[in-house]
């Protein structure tokens, strides 16, 4: 009898400490070495999308991260950013990376969170690219970008077949 009670109790408390442990383990969504990897994983859905090669305007449910636009920059030079984003639900994030293991969060939004700017970001000669990173989000989303056309490029590269 004292065999079973020790026997169950331990392993109540494995379980216990098993699992907070894995409630304190982070997101791998959101990890640099994962956000940089050049292959994209989701499940998406986007209503009311207008996009460019310099904007994005519309209502997007994430889980996952996908790559939006590649950014060449031929020359040292400013990317400017500008955006109006409204999170209903989950974590959402606009990121830029460099595939690297460079990040740089342009926003990050919890559930029923909002987010306005306008952010200037010094780029050296590179390869990049944004990204949105979602866990469970709901998001609308309104992006634009200037940058020197001289310097930068800029190319939406998420084919959501409303092209077809």
């Amino acid at each position: 009898m004292k065999k079973n009670i020790l026997l169950v109790g331990s392993l109540l408390g494995i379980l216990v400490f098993g699992s907070s442990c894995m409630a304190n383990m982070p997101n791998k969504k959101y990890t640099t070495q994962d956000i940089t990897r050049v292959s994209d994983q989701y499940q998406i859905s986007q209503q009311n999308t207008k996009h460019s090669d310099s904007a994005y305007n519309g209502v997007l449910n994430l889980n996952g991260r996908t790559t939006q636009w590649e950014v060449v920059v031929k020359e040292d030079s400013v990317f400017t950013i500008t955006y109006d984003i409204q999170n209903t639900k989950g974590i959402f994030k606009l990121v830029l990376t460099d595939n690297k293991h460079y990040v740089k969060n342009i926003v990050s939004l919890k559930a029923k969170d909002s987010s306005d700017g306008v952010k200037d970001i010094e780029l050296k000669k590179g390869t990049y690219f944004i990204k949105f990173t979602g866990e469970k989000s709901a998001s609308e989303i309104k992006a634009s970008f200037d940058f020197p056309q001289d310097k930068i490029s800029c190319e939406y590269q998420y084919d959501d077949d409303d092209d077809d």
